[in-house]
């Protein structure tokens, strides 16, 4: 009986470690990233995509380059050249196996506006799919700077 009982206390507990010593964007980041003088658009990314794959790091492609690789709750910030941009994602290590790349996301940028996307992940019985949600920044912040240990849940 004691043996059944050590298991979800050491999910609980390697949940709870996990969640604490990942990085997590601060609010002094943020801010300096949004409100510096920029003669370009910027696109800020933020992955938000609960427990599955939160071991694997996720990579951002813009215009054809990688520009980052993100973990859970971390940011990626784009400078973005004006007019049409394309921006996708795809998992990295084993969860990339069985987990489909984001769709190519088309927009179209203008000088000195910013654009902001969270990267979520769609569960399936073979496997998860990527996708980008645009949000305001206010959705964003709220997703950036939140540092609770349910939202790995």
């Amino acid at each position: 009986m004691l043996n059944i009982l050590k298991l979800p206390v050491l999910f609980a507990l390697s949940l709870l470690l996990v969640s604490c010593s990942t990085s997590t964007n601060s609010e002094r980041q943020i801010n300096q990233a949004l409100y510096e003088e920029a003669t370009f658009g910027r696109v800020f990314v933020v992955r938000h995509t609960g427990s599955p794959g939160i071991l694997n790091k996720i990579s951002v492609i813009h215009n054809g380059r990688p520009v980052g690789d993100i973990g859970m709750k971390e940011t990626s910030v784009i400078n973005s050249a004006a007019g049409i941009n394309y921006l996708t994602a795809s998992m990295k290590g084993l969860a990339g196996l069985t987990t489909k790349d984001a769709p190519i996301l088309t927009y179209e940028s203008r000088p000195g506006q910013n654009k902001f996307f969270v990267i979520q992940l769609f569960l399936k019985t073979n496997g998860a799919d990527l996708y980008f949600v645009e949000v305001n920044e206010t959705h964003f912040r709220s997703i950036a700077l939140n540092t609770s240990w349910i939202d790995y849940l």
